[in-house]
């Protein structure tokens, strides 16, 4: 039995535990509970004495340590108050949480109220795999959305939060309590309604917490003069008076204990027990067949797999291809993909070939293989073949990530539970922005029994430039050789696409591709389309501004655009002459662009003995749309 350090074993409180093993609790966080968060250099999260301590050391005050709202106050006068939201955003940012906040994320809340202005418990329940329910932060009025207790819960940051997804003012300064109601009276009245209707869990409140006294009895007001319902709190420092005096006035009572006593004698008590929704009848329909089974044993974990990744093995095949759109640029629809309705680069057999070893290899541990090539190389089409071609082989799940969605690690550690017999394998294109999370989710599989396979795209230029993990094998997409030239012209004369080029014959069909078009798989689709293939246009755009992105004046992006503007007329551009235009140093300018433009520019030495190079773009980089693009 989980008991006091100096006291009689305690038990759990009738009303507490019914309100956990039914799932009407209502827990509320404070920044007592910075002891069980890290943050990236493995430091402890600052509690708000440790936070006190880091602002009057960091900003030299020279006080004695006092009350937070004092200290922010004091700051906000001697220096400003956009440096001390900078301070305090980056002291709490990436916070990682240990095995008892994690814990926490197993039970089924009414709702999450929290004084805190980090994003740790939200990061908590990313980690887990089997969530019963998906967190929904949420600040202010403006952030209130529906959310279905079933598989939500709404995460009410009542202090304001500097992170997004619902970044709004943080209340440090004494000035900032005297009006942090004003954009949050709707989340208040969420509040007492919740305190009404519901039994509330304190966790990291000191009793002689200001803050939390006032919020207590601003909801406590409301009952008045009756007495309101029994609330919990946590606190393994609780002075015998403070409980007593909550207990009579406040009607909460104090469990003297710190977090990891409170989860040992909730297992000793309650065990693995959690309240389960009935959500059958509300989302089964949308959920796969394949996948149903799961769904019943953990429905907000399988929704919130779905909501993120695409599940390949139900998707249907049978509809109509997307093939206007598809000769246009847009990304191809499954239909499209399943009935062969494009043509297959030479690299898909030997990726295939990878994937194939993969699989029956009895010894094979989870890794991931990047397909890589330049924009409009058909990185997409490919990683969609592969998706199709893994599931018709049955050789087991295959998810792929949706546009807009984010890698969770909790999301890959569930769906890799879901069919243990045989490898996972998760298909992310644009895999650049979400390479952290990736190597985070690969990492962690590979400490399970349960085998991953990544498949990750991404232009060349992109993933070189950014200096990302590296990954188990490389795919590169070359230019169109001999053969995929002609099946790109036997494919483009079935679907009635050759535009401009269906009045010749094959042999200057093929020398066209071959010689004027630089094979270049880009600017043969957007010359058969007679440039109404807008969608690549928007592949070239996106190109260049995935250059050093956020640096709208980067010399990388100058220089490409230097070589672009010289070989749209087909000329090759000397990079001394880049080196004048631009007024680097050549060492200096290939030092700063280092990898940005693999892929996008390519170097030709045209004296051996001077060492003198000459630069060209590739064809497609130097069409109508970069011609519109200026120097910054």
């Amino acid at each position: 039995m989980a008991s006091a350090s100096n006291g009689p074993a305690i038990k759990l409180p009738l009303g507490l535990r019914q309100a956990l093993e039914s799932g009407d609790c209502v827990l509320f966080l404070g920044a007592g509970i910075g002891c069980h968060y890290s943050r990236p250099d493995g430091k402890p999260a600052p509690d708000a004495k440790g936070l006190v301590e880091d602002l009057i050391k960091h900003f030299k005050l020279g006080i004695a340590p006092t009350d937070l709202a004092r200290v922010a106050s004091l700051v906000e006068i001697r220096k400003n108050r956009a440096d001390l939201d900078e301070f305090v955003t980056k002291s709490l940012q990436k916070l990682e949480p240990d095995d008892h906040i994690k814990w926490l994320t197993t039970f089924r809340w009414r709702a999450i109220y929290t004084t805190n202005y980090d994003m740790g418990f939200e990061r908590a329940y990313q980690l887990n795999s089997h969530p019963l329910q998906t967190p929904v932060p949420i600040s202010v009025t403006a952030n209130l959305i529906y959310t279905d207790t079933h598989v939500d819960v709404p995460v009410f940051h009542l202090h304001g939060t500097p992170f997004p997804p619902c970044a709004s003012n943080m209340v440090l300064t004494q000035s900032d309590y005297t009006k942090y109601q004003d954009q949050r009276s709707m989340v208040w009245a969420r509040l007492k309604n919740d305190f009404a209707t519901s039994v509330v869990l304190y966790i990291g409140y000191s009793g002689r917490d200001q803050n939390w006294q006032l919020i207590v009895e601003e909801v406590a007001r409301e009952f008045s003069p009756s007495k309101s319902p029994t609330s919990y709190r946590i606190d393994p420092y609780a002075d015998p008076i403070d409980a007593e005096i909550h207990k009579e006035t406040r009607r909460v009572e104090t469990l003297v204990m710190d977090l990891p006593q409170f989860h040992a004698l909730v297992d000793e008590e309650i065990g693995d027990y959690r309240p389960q929704a009935d959500t059958a009848n509300k989302y089964k329909n949308s959920v796969p067949h394949h996948l149903r089974e799961d769904f019943d044993k953990n429905p907000a974990a399988m929704l919130r797999l779905l909501d993120s990744w695409i599940y390949v093995n139900g998707e249907q095949t049978s509809g109509e291809p997307n093939t206007k759109h598809f000769l246009l640029g847009s990304v191809p629809n499954w239909s499209l993909i399943g009935q062969g309705r494009r043509f297959v680069r030479d690299i898909e057999e030997d990726l295939w070939t990878w994937t194939t070893d993969f699989i029956t290899d009895s010894k094979a541990k989870s890794t991931s293989v990047l397909v890589t090539g330049a924009a409009g190389y058909g990185i997409t089409t490919i990683l969609m073949g592969l998706a199709l071609k893994i599931v018709e082989s049955a050789n087991g799940p295959v998810f792929m990530l949706k546009e807009g969605a984010q890698v969770n690690e909790g999301d890959v550690a569930y769906a890799a539970t879901l069919f243990p017999e045989v490898p996972s394998y998760f298909i992310i294109d644009q895999a650049r922005e979400h390479a952290a999370d990736i190597f985070s989710s690969l990492s962690q599989q590979k400490k399970t029994d349960y085998n991953c396979l990544f498949v990750l795209g991404e232009r060349r230029n992109e993933w070189l430039s950014s200096k990302l993990f590296q990954a188990g094998e490389t795919f590169e997409i070359e230019p169109l050789s001999d053969g995929e030239i002609n099946r790109l012209l036997d494919y483009l004369t079935a679907e009635n696409a050759l535009g401009e080029l269906r009045e010749l014959d094959r042999g200057f069909q093929f020398s066209i591709v071959k010689n004027k078009h630089e094979k270049q798989l880009l600017v043969a689709m957007r010359e058969a389309t007679a440039g109404a293939g807008v969608g690549f246009d928007a592949i070239i755009e996106s190109e260049f501004f995935g250059i050093d992105p956020g640096k709208a004046g980067s010399l990388a992006k100058q220089m490409y655009l230097l070589v672009c503007c010289f070989y749209q007329h087909g000329i090759l551009i000397r990079d001394r002459v880049c080196e004048s235009v631009l007024d680097v140093e050549l060492q200096n300018l290939y030092k700063e662009i280092g990898p940005s433009l693999e892929g996008l520019i390519d170097e030709l030495e045209i004296r051996v003995a001077s060492g003198e190079y000459a630069l060209r773009a590739p064809s497609y980089h130097c069409g109508n749309r970069l011609e519109k693009v200026r120097f910054p």
